[in-house]
């Protein structure tokens, strides 16, 4: 517990029978140096756990010796008594927050007044005098200085600035610069990353007797910190082939960053002069590794295509960050995916389901690195081949994904094409392999609402519908009603399913479309999806209904709509309201307005800033274009914040 004192008014009564200005000065002395200490013992007692208490006012009584020799046992005396104030003026508040105010911790107490600077109301509380030193700056310099003084507490309060919906309005304002993660940051390497410097060693040694090196050959410190922060875990030292194998995932590494090139035959050669001195390695295993890698330049396979697994550390934090992003559905920007941002709502993710994790070191580089990632993944060709590729362990099939070539043409010349940078961070996707994949999944990654994939749906006509819920801002109106509190996605996505029917999801598995419609953010199964409804009752579902006949009455339609399920009626309403556009067609039946128009396939490219939705022609389709239903759809801020295009034609 800490203790906070901001002004102490103190009045003396001396008895005597004359003043004791001594004795007076002694007691200022020991209340400006003991009291805020001598406090926290005091009210040890008094079980807060990490509950704050904001107290305006305590009036307190106590009678001290002046004749006490000892100033410990004069203030512990005073302390004591004004603790015992404390606590009880604590336990017979009223709880109407004029005088005792509570925060669950000193994370909630930050993101409470972080809340109120961007609403411009912090100075207007009383119980936030603990910052009063930031009076007088602007909310972004006030906001900007209070999270670097609680850093060691940022991923708590990132936490609960979601909880108060406050976090993305705070990443809108400040520089998120001063969310940069933990200096621990800068490497992966483990406290035990010594362990790597013979092995380094050994693979720098044979690169420099073989003539490897591009250029001059680098620093040996230099190559120990990058090789040890890729995170891999050390071998066996009493298993000379396990060290061997070590020895030459250095060396291929050396290769695929750019530093070191494929040797030839003439420098196979020089592997006596090579050996000499590693006696503990497993030297026939390191000879036949060598010739066997690069001999044959030309064949992928002889390419190291597994590299070390990610240490039972990191296999446990990936698997609880890839729950959180399921958990908390964080919107990630994909057009600056490496951004403090992104960082920061992961890691407000981890924080509010992982709270375990939350101020671990690792946790932030492991978010640092994963959103490296998943920027290539983004930048990928391929990238739900680039995904199978990292799942599998495949650097080969990640780089060949990431440049859109075939694995025949991964040569090992063609490699570095791919720059050093992104081979590295795919080599270190790929070494996390499986649970590395299962974080880029939840992230988005492997689905339509990642960027640059493209897709066949049985559904995409549903796109078609996005103007509709555009128009009528649906999920604004959705979210006012916390219909359902799980975020207005959920809705977005059920009513996509209604419009789709059976071929919107395949055994379980919403159709990626459909999850477009919805913002490409939202809920991947039908199972999720219905979760996210079981706790509305009648009330809500019935002020729902309300809702969409109003919106029907505002549109000139009369609320005739014959579904029972609220859900359905939804759908079923915004149908009605896009095909009053459609000259001849307004007043036909539902089931015909969607085989005709909406249950459609087609196949849709998604990017970070467009759709592009490809439809076979039919027969109708000069109605679209007559009513205007096939010009782009441009998007708003929020969920559905991607142009839509449409390409109506035969298909190759």
């Amino acid at each position: 517990m800490s203790t906070r004192v901001a002004t102490l008014h103190r009045r003396y009564r001396i008895h005597g029978t004359a003043l004791d200005p001594v004795g007076v000065r002694r007691l200022d002395r020991l209340a400006a140096e003991r009291i805020s200490e001598g406090l926290e013992p005091a009210l040890a007692a008094f079980d807060a756990e990490e509950t704050v208490y904001v107290v305006r006012r305590v009036h307190a009584r106590t009678t001290v010796n002046l004749a006490t020799p000892s100033d410990p046992a004069l203030a512990h005396r005073w302390c004591r008594d004004l603790g015992r104030s404390v606590a009880r003026t604590i336990i017979d508040d009223s709880g109407d927050g004029t005088n005792v105010v509570r925060f669950a911790s000193d994370a909630d107490f930050v993101a409470a007044f972080v809340s109120d600077m961007i609403a411009g109301k912090a100075w207007q509380r009383w119980y936030f005098g603990a910052f009063v030193h930031h009076r007088g700056e602007s909310p972004r310099t006030a906001i900007e200085a209070v999270l670097v003084e609680y850093r060691d507490r940022l991923a708590a309060i990132l936490a609960a600035l979601v909880r108060r919906r406050m976090l993305e309005p705070m990443l809108a304002l400040i520089d998120t610069k001063v969310l940069a993660l933990h200096p621990a940051s800068e490497s992966l390497a483990e406290p035990d990353a010594e362990g790597w410097r013979p092995l380094v060693a050994a693979a720098t040694h044979i690169a420099g007797v073989l003539d490897l090196w591009i250029a001059a050959a680098p620093a040996p410190e230099a190559v120990l910190r990058q090789w040890a922060s890729t995170g891999r875990e050390q071998p066996d030292w009493r298993d000379a082939a396990a060290l061997t194998d070590a020895v030459m995932a250095i060396i291929a590494w050396f290769a695929r960053t750019g530093a070191a090139h494929t040797p030839d035959s003439q420098d196979l050669l020089r592997l006596d002069t090579a050996e000499a001195g590693l006696d503990w390695l497993d030297l026939p295993r390191l000879r036949s590794a060598l010739a066997a890698q690069w001999r044959d330049q030309t064949d992928a396979a002889h390419l190291p295509r597994r590299s070390a697994t990610a240490t039972p550390r990191q296999r446990d934090l990936l698997a609880a960050l890839a729950r959180a992003i399921d958990d908390q559905r964080p919107t990630l920007d994909a057009s600056t995916p490496t951004a403090g941002a992104n960082a920061a709502r992961m890691l407000a993710a981890l924080a509010a389901s992982e709270p375990a994790w939350a101020d671990d070191p690792l946790a932030q580089v492991i978010i640092e690195k994963m959103l490296a990632v998943w920027a290539q993944v983004i930048a990928a060709r391929e990238p739900q081949r680039l995904l199978r590729a990292v799942a599998a362990a495949d650097l080969v099939g990640a780089i060949a994904a990431w440049e859109g070539t075939g694995l025949t043409d991964t040569a090992p010349e063609n490699l570095r094409q791919c720059e050093p940078a992104v081979s590295e961070t795919l080599a270190r996707a790929t070494q996390w392999c499986e649970p590395a994949a299962d974080v880029l999944a939840a992230m988005g990654g492997d689905a339509a609402a990642g960027s640059g994939d493209t897709f066949v749906s049985p559904v995409a006509g549903v796109l078609l519908l996005q103007r509709v819920l555009l128009d009528v801002r649906l999920a604004g109106l959705a979210e006012r009603h916390d219909y359902p509190a799980a975020g207005p996605e959920y809705l977005l996505a059920v009513v996509g399913l209604c419009w789709a029917g059976a071929l919107g999801s395949v055994d379980d598995r919403i159709d990626p479309a459909v999850r477009l419609l919805a913002g490409g953010t939202g809920p991947r199964t039908v199972d999720e999806l219905t979760a996210a409804w079981r706790g509305i009752g009648s009330t809500g579902h019935n002020a729902w209904r309300t809702a969409i006949d109003d919106l029907l009455a505002l549109h000139g339609l009369s609320p005739t709509v014959a579904a029972d399920d609220p859900l359905d009626h939804t759908a079923q309403a915004l149908l009605r309201i896009w095909v009053r556009w459609l000259r001849g067609f307004e007043n036909s039946s539902i089931p015909f307005i969607l085989e005709q128009f909406v249950r459609r396939p087609g196949t849709v490219t998604a990017a970070s800033d467009r759709v592009t939705v490809r439809l076979p022609r039919r027969p109708l389709d000069t109605v679209l274009e007559i009513s205007g239903y096939l010009r782009p759809i441009e998007s708003l801020p929020g969920l559905l914040a991607r142009r839509i295009e449409f390409q109506v034609g035969d298909l190759q």
